[in-house]
């Protein structure tokens, strides 16, 4: 079972607990299972492991997390979606067609090629996308706006990705609680 580490404040330990939890309490789905017991007994706790090679893996792809998640990843330059239409710019319904993967703010202008795991991801339950332009309904999205929330869509579909690394490089070390618990693999 994995343990609680103590007083470690590098930026590795900071990088490895991005890894262990993207964001609010988000965890990645595998992971969310070997910390269960931690969520019932409400501890913050950092699983720490003294294999070498997990630790840095794992603390390289939480750097990723974090530079995604401050939007800071130069991986955001580039753009995954489209703003094709000219319109008012004005948020009025925000609806998500699955079929093209359109994400609709009024009847004539959309974000086009939003994936539907990217649509649907939710951090401390709720759907990011869906909210970040529902706070703005009855606004006019500036040009700065539409590019932030091309970015968000990027570091969300990022974040996905990383998440499924995070969740095989976890099981080549043998997988929850075992990566955790100080025994070979």
């Amino acid at each position: 079972m994995p343990t609680c580490g103590g007083g470690a404040r590098s930026t590795k330990v900071i990088n490895l607990a991005a890894a262990n939890t993207t964001g609010s309490g988000r965890t990645a789905p595998k992971q969310h299972h070997g910390l269960k017991f931690l969520l019932r007994i409400r501890a913050t706790c950092l699983p720490l492991t003294s294999n070498r090679d997990l630790f840095f893996r794992l603390a390289a792809l939480g750097g990723e997390l974090v530079g995604l998640h401050l939007m800071k990843s130069p991986m955001l330059s580039d753009v995954i979606t489209e703003f094709p239409e000219k319109g008012t710019d004005v948020v009025e319904k925000v609806q998500y067609t699955d079929k093209d993967q359109r994400v609709w703010i009024n009847p004539t202008q959309y974000f086009g090629g939003v994936p539907a795991a990217v649509w649907s991801f939710q951090v401390g339950g709720y759907q990011v996308c869906e909210k970040w332009l529902k706070d703005r309904k009855g606004r006019t999205l500036t040009y700065q706006d539409i590019q932030h929330y091309q970015k968000i869509i990027g570091a969300l579909d990022d974040t996905i990705r990383l998440m499924a690394e995070i969740d095989r490089v976890i099981e080549t070390h043998g997988g929850w609680p075992v990566a955790f618990s100080g025994k070979k693999t």
